[in-house]
């Protein structure tokens, strides 16, 4: 008595899990950074009407606005599973501390040159 064939497997279904995209969260990562600095700058305009020395401690926090923006940003996308997302998040991170290394490494160079005394 010989035992039947199984019919063989079907093909595995692609994924369906979305994971975003990288262009998505390269462009969000900047958005948060522009947004997050403009807010900081009229935060710490509207604070600047009120200065003394107890408010010195909300504009240390008013600059880092924008840092927090970018990383609220990555933290929402890993939860949500966005691998993809979450790699442009980083992409546009680096790219601004790029750009930060950028205009720091010209600002010296043009003082490297003038003779201050």
């Amino acid at each position: 008595m010989s035992t039947p064939i199984p019919p063989p497997m079907p093909p595995p279904l692609p994924s369906t899990k979305d994971e975003g995209t990288i262009l998505a969260g390269f462009l969000l990562g900047w958005a948060a950074l522009v947004v997050g600095s403009m807010a900081c700058g009229m935060f710490v305009g509207m604070l600047s009407f009120i200065a003394s020395p107890a408010t010195a401690p909300l504009f240390v926090l008013a600059s880092l606005m924008p840092l927090a923006a970018v990383f609220g940003l990555l933290i929402w996308f890993a939860r949500q599973g966005k691998s993809k997302a979450v790699r442009g998040v980083l992409y546009a991170f680096l790219s601004m501390i790029g750009l930060l290394v950028l205009l720091v490494a010209t600002c010296f160079a043009l003082l490297a040159g003038t003779n201050f005394h």
